[in-house]
């Protein structure tokens, strides 16, 4: 029974962690350009230089007060939690240090819309934190969190550039997958106005959980959060998989699968030469996650690698119901520790229990985007003296339609 409970525990990390995997977050903080449908940003795929374990960083700089670009030492130093009151001036110095970096990192010579477009969408956010007061909360839904990301280099900031909630509504058996764009602009406590992938760059899960639920009025109950040796180190666990290649994906991954490999292969790693050609290609946990990060290619940037990734997740899925009871033992064994979430042992186990006796996995399955189609544009905005692009959108319109799927509610 203890064996059996262990691998119904293992089957749900391991799904969690196969469907946050797919990420597509850039472990260079320099590749936020909005995920547009036909129009990637040149530097979207870089790859960083492999990071030095015994280097120090000294963390980037956040700030929203134009006044204050670049703050002093004697700012705060030691971290603290985040809270829902918190303000500019009781940010730590790392923190300030993460924003501002981000905010350098990502500016752009483009000139900006006018202090007046800028006001309305300022007054859009304002309405939207106003009107979420009140978190959409059901005993029926269990919604978690899935975070993917990744240290530019040792010690730096995490940047959330994958954001996925998953909601299971009990009552109405539906599987929700709502990624969170990275982009999109809103309102971060003790922050400010900014990149929602911000939030956890500056102060973890705690602060992106407040900064969904005041922007979106949806509460989340937990979370997992992953990195990319995770992702490689479990497509090599289950012995890498057949992917059908198309011929607008070959130059891409030849070019890119070298890169990855000195960024991200660990010493020792059996790297493989031979190039990848048209059809079925078996990758390892490396070049699977170039292959997952592509939205270079295809046609349809970020739409096309959403469509690969489902399908990567649905053979993967098929692949691990092959797996032996002792293989997946084995697996889980290795892969819990590499997963960051605030759900309690004890807790998982009921959960899990909770989702095999109903059949969660045979649930329906329904997935969104915000912000949605039709809702969103992108704005060149002004943030502490820099010009930075975002996603504006209709706010409460996204509410309204994550709240109808998920909860059957339109209101």
């Amino acid at each position: 029974m203890k064996k059996t409970l262990s691998l119904l525990l293992a089957f749900f990390i391991l799904s969690l962690t196969v469907m946050t995997v797919f990420s597509g977050c850039s472990p260079d903080s320099a590749a936020t350009k909005p995920h547009t449908g036909n129009s990637p940003s040149k530097n979207e795929e870089s790859i960083p230089e492999k990071s030095d374990p015994n280097s120090t960083v000294t963390p980037s700089l956040p700030v929203i007060a134009p006044s204050s670009p670049n703050p002093s030492d004697s700012a705060a130093a030691s971290p603290s939690e985040p809270d829902d009151t918190k303000n500019n001036t009781n940010l730590t110095l790392d923190e300030l240090k993460i924003l501002w970096q981000h905010l350098k990192d990502n500016q752009t010579s483009e000139n900006p819309i006018s202090k007046e477009e800028q006001q309305k969408i300022e007054d859009q956010i304002k309405e939207a934190v106003e009107a979420n007061k009140d978190p959409i909360s059901n005993k029926d839904v269990y919604n978690v969190m899935l975070i993917g990301y990744d240290y530019k280099t040792v010690g730096g900031p995490k940047n959330s550039d994958t954001m996925i909630l998953i909601s299971i509504n009990f009552k109405a058996q539906t599987f929700t997958m709502t990624s969170f764009m990275r982009d999109s602009l809103v309102q971060i406590p003790g922050v400010g106005n900014n990149r929602l992938n911000v939030a956890y760059a500056v102060s973890g899960y705690p602060l992106l959980k407040t900064t969904i639920q005041n922007n979106f009025g949806i509460s989340i109950d937990n979370y997992v959060a992953l990195t990319f040796k995770t992702f490689i180190d479990f497509y090599d666990a289950i012995g890498g998989m057949d992917v059908n290649i198309t011929d607008d994906q070959i130059s891409y991954l030849n070019k890119n699968i070298p890169l990855y490999y000195q960024a991200y292969a660990p010493e020792g790693y059996d790297i493989k030469t031979a190039p990848i050609v048209k059809g079925v290609n078996h990758l390892d946990g490396v070049q699977l996650l170039t292959y997952v990060r592509n939205r270079s290619t295809g046609g349809s940037s970020d739409f096309g690698r959403t469509e690969r990734q489902r399908a990567l997740i649905g053979d993967t899925i098929k692949k691990m119901a092959t797996m032996s009871v002792d293989e997946l033992y084995d697996l889980m064994d290795m892969m819990l520790p590499q997963v960051t979430t605030d759900i309690p042992a004890n807790e998982c186990t009921s959960l899990l229990m909770k989702m095999i006796t109903r059949n969660v996995f045979g649930y329906t399955q329904q997935s969104m985007r915000i912000p949605d189609s039709g809702t969103w544009k992108e704005a060149i905005i002004v943030l502490a003296g820099t010009n930075q692009q975002v996603l504006s959108m209709d706010y409460k319109e996204n509410t309204r339609r994550f709240k109808k799927l998920v909860y059957g509610i339109d209101s």
